[in-house]
């Protein structure tokens, strides 16, 4: 079957997903908004079942798009692709140029970039992975920092440690959360826990946790490059709706999130969810004044106000005609590193 074949067909299923949604017969959406189902599966070949006889996508996965470390650390780029019979081609694109140099001896699924200098910051590091089933590429960005990353992180979730909001769509008759510390069951030991019922039509409730000892002053401390947020999450119930977990910071009064970084929980079990690097212009405004034309907002760079590291939790329901739904999960293991250059 060629490629363009394999395509169609691929849109074809998408189509067909979208009918179904459409005729109500997709009721709860894990991915959340609009009631769509999560497609994902189909950038990466794993949708269940292959309809057709479909061969899976070939695809290669780099991770993150962008990693930051200290000078003088290692940095290991390590690939994952379903190329059949796999050959590796490796090269770095330097900061501001858009030619891609081809690193010698670098013929393997791993590449290990020894002793990160400054020199190397802004650098992409890409990979192209051919076999016998296609061929296909990934990408990384490298920050390297100056200075060591000032960390804040949390195991214990003790109340007095936490300001805890809750925000709901609709407000009246909408859903409902509670948000409690859970004394044993983390990873290990104490850890957060959150239960959400969503009311029968479309709706969507967040949990905002502000740390009330992870404060950074970007006019004290240094202008920020990018902030990594990490945690492990679980799935303590679930009606068929995976609730989420995602970044936050609080800055002058308004709340921002980093809303493409939010990661669903999906099993029973404790799963490590890591961001890597988020600038600025990774965080969207959720509540709080407006941004004015102009200003930076948020703002990471020296001159900025105080900025209070977090987490956002919630659920969305799309709609569909199903009762109540009540949903579950935890997180545990809280970290924030702030990188400067």
């Amino acid at each position: 079957m060629s490629n363009d074949n394999r395509r169609w067909l691929v849109w074809v299923r998408i189509a067909l997903q979208f009918v179904i949604t459409a005729l109500g017969l997709v009721a709860i959406v894990g991915s959340g908004g609009g009631g769509f189902p999560d497609m994902s599966c189909v950038n990466t070949g794993t949708c269940p079942g292959e309809p057709w006889g479909l061969p899976p996508l070939v695809y290669a996965d780099l991770g993150p798009n962008r990693v930051t470390v200290q000078v003088g650390a290692s940095v290991v780029f390590t690939v994952d692709s379903n190329v059949d019979q796999p050959t590796y081609r490796w090269c770095r694109v330097p900061a501001g140029t858009d030619q891609c140099i081809e690193i010698a001896g670098a013929a393997g699924a791993t590449y290990t970039l020894t002793r990160a200098n400054l020199g190397d910051d802004g650098t992409t590091f890409r990979v192209t992975v051919t076999g016998a089933n296609g061929s296909a590429y990934a990408s990384r960005r490298l920050a390297v920092s100056s200075m060591p990353g000032m960390t804040y992180q949390d195991r214990d979730f003790l109340e007095s440690d936490w300001t805890v909001t809750t925000a709901a769509v609709p407000l009246q008759n909408g859903p409902t959360a509670s948000a409690s510390r859970a004394e044993t069951g983390g990873n290990p030991g104490p850890f957060r826990t959150a239960a959400y019922t969503l009311p029968l039509t479309p709706s969507s409730v967040r949990v905002f946790y502000s740390a009330l000892s992870a404060i950074y002053d970007p006019s004290v401390q240094g202008a920020i490059y990018f902030i990594d947020f990490s945690e492990d999450c679980i799935v303590v119930s679930s009606a068929g709706l995976l609730p989420y977990t995602g970044p936050m910071i609080e800055q002058a009064g308004r709340i921002f999130v980093a809303t493409r970084s939010a990661v669903y929980c999906k099993t029973p079990t404790w799963t490590a969810v890591r961001r890597s690097s988020l600038g600025a212009e990774d965080f969207e405004l959720v509540d709080g004044p407006a941004c004015a034309a102009g200003e930076s907002c948020p703002d990471f760079s020296g001159s900025g106000a105080q900025i209070r590291l977090g987490l956002v939790s919630g659920a969305d329901l799309g709609g569909g005609l199903v009762p109540p739904v009540q949903t579950a999960h935890g997180f545990d293991n809280w970290k924030v590193t702030v990188w400067r250059r």
